[in-house]
């Protein structure tokens, strides 16, 4: 979860919030059955189910996983995927099983009951956290899983040993896999550091070399920060700082796009619209938001404002509280 604002302190427990978002992700579940929502998307989705009685519901805080490393894989892979990931602990499981009951050294045993304990640690765990996603966790699940296919095989060999054809087959996909795993990463990380450069270049004021900062961290591979903001919603700032409220529609619609259920998004948009004389896009924009988050006081105003324009021909550009509330700036990286 991105603590996108420090001074945001709901009083919301955090097992309350553990089963809210559980009951949400059961929710996308439902509703995605056989392929899920799609890797990452857990983190997009989510506001579609609702944001009312969570942190997030002010747009100011963010929530990147469930906290329940099944239920999300779950929701993003899809049944397939989920039974996939069952298969990989059962297995270990068998493996450390035929180990303490058929292995004749007492040491295989005694490595096998010692690594039950840790898989099943990694797996309590998972059920209330997010170890699948910290480098740390995840190294040692693969060392104990490497041990235990290890001595495995070490005591009980393959009657029929597998063909080195299709041991080069299996390294050639690990190998292909690595590498373009190294290559998003990459991607990634230069995408990082551009966006570094341009809040960087927002803090100096120098707002036409944010959006160039910007557009060269935007990639396939990478559209949305660690925090779930879209890179376009950054452009979109800056261009509403120079009173380029044309081109910042531009840019919120690809921000959309990214990510269509972000409040951020949507309420800096529907300003955008009510101050460029479109109210009845803004009014459109201002409802998707409080379909979300009910009680999102920002957007209850402008939307006040945005009817008032059209009932009684308010110029709309008078209207509302302005592109970036301060209350939201945090979350920007906004100073």
């Amino acid at each position: 979860m991105s603590k996108a604002l420090a001074g945001a302190n709901l009083p919301v427990s955090s097992i309350d919030e553990r089963l809210r978002l559980w009951e949400k992700t059961l929710q996308m579940i439902a509703d995605h059955p056989i392929g899920g929502v799609g890797l990452g998307n857990w983190k997009i989705m989510l506001p579609r189910y609702g944001a009312e009685g969570l942190r997030s519901e002010s747009g100011e805080i963010h929530f990147v996983r469930p906290h329940n490393d099944f239920l999300w894989v779950f929701a993003e892979t899809g049944a397939i995927g989920f039974l996939s990931y069952l298969l990989i602990f059962g297995l270990v499981f068998y493996y450390a099983y035929r180990l303490l009951t058929q292995a004749k050294p007492p040491a295989a045993k005694i490595i096998a009951l010692l690594m039950i304990f840790g898989i099943t640690g990694y797996v309590l765990i998972a059920l209330a956290a997010f170890p699948r996603e910290r480098i740390v966790q995840s190294s040692f699940l693969l060392l104990m899983v490497a041990v235990v296919v290890s001595f495995y095989h070490a005591s009980c060999p393959l009657k029929r040993p597998i063909s080195s054809r299709a041991g080069l087959a299996v390294n050639f996909l690990f190998i292909v896999t690595l590498a373009a795993c190294l290559i998003v990463g990459y991607s990634r990380l230069i995408s990082e550091i551009q966006v570094k450069k341009s809040l960087e270049a927002r803090k100096a004021g120098q707002f036409e070399l944010e959006i160039s900062e910007l557009n060269k961290a935007e990639t396939a591979f990478y559209n949305l920060d660690p925090a779930v903001t879209p890179v376009a919603l950054f452009r979109a700032t800056a261009q509403a700082r120079m009173n380029r409220l044309d081109l910042a529609l531009q840019e919120f619609k690809q921000a959309l796009k990214a990510h269509p259920y972000n409040l951020v998004v949507l309420s800096n948009m529907g300003t955008a619209c009510q101050k460029t004389g479109q109210p009845e896009k803004a009014v459109e924009l201002f409802n998707k938001v409080l379909a979300i988050s009910p009680r999102h006081e920002h957007t209850l105003l402008n939307l006040a404002a945005a009817w008032l324009a059209l009932i009684i021909g308010t110029p709309s550009q008078k209207a509302g509280v302005g592109i970036i509330p301060s209350q939201m700036r945090a979350s920007l990286n906004i100073q």
